[in-house]
């Protein structure tokens, strides 16, 4: 199990302000981060680090979050992933879970539920469990 200290996660989204509110979030919550426009680029970071997690946009330009996290797990079989997207309907959720997306979370995202469903991930429990202990239906 990793801890949140030592945990490095991979922001992957063409908007730079979603980029930088979770990479803020993210490191105040102490985890080490890493973040990208597009895939390719993401590609190119998982070439020179490990990533225990990474967070990735449905939507970008060149491949989606589904195809790139297919790609960075080729890489990082490890991987565990949750994708942000403002498309959040059944053509988008199941393909996400089964090519093994932990999550989906949609746009605008709560950032302390990306925090909870990171944390239950590095702890390898129950995501769906964890978020809703703190989130309430």
């Amino acid at each position: 199990m990793t801890t949140t200290g030592s945990a490095h996660v991979l922001i992957v989204d063409d908007d730079r302000a979603q980029r930088e509110i979770l990479s803020r979030a993210l490191k105040g919550a102490g985890y080490h981060t890493d973040s990208a426009s597009e895939g390719r680029a993401a590609l190119n970071l998982s070439a020179q680090q490990r990533y225990d997690v990474a967070c990735l946009d449905y939507q970008m330009p060149g491949l989606n979050g589904i195809d790139l996290f297919s790609l960075l797990r080729e890489r990082q079989p490890w991987l565990r992933a949750v994708l942000i997207t403002a498309y959040g309907s059944i053509e988008t959720v199941y393909p996400a879970m089964d090519v093994g997306m932990t999550r989906v979370l949609p746009k605008p995202v709560d950032v302390s539920e990306l925090l909870n469903v990171v944390s239950a991930v590095l702890a390898h429990e129950d995501v769906d469990a964890a978020s809703d202990n703190e989130h309430p239906k």
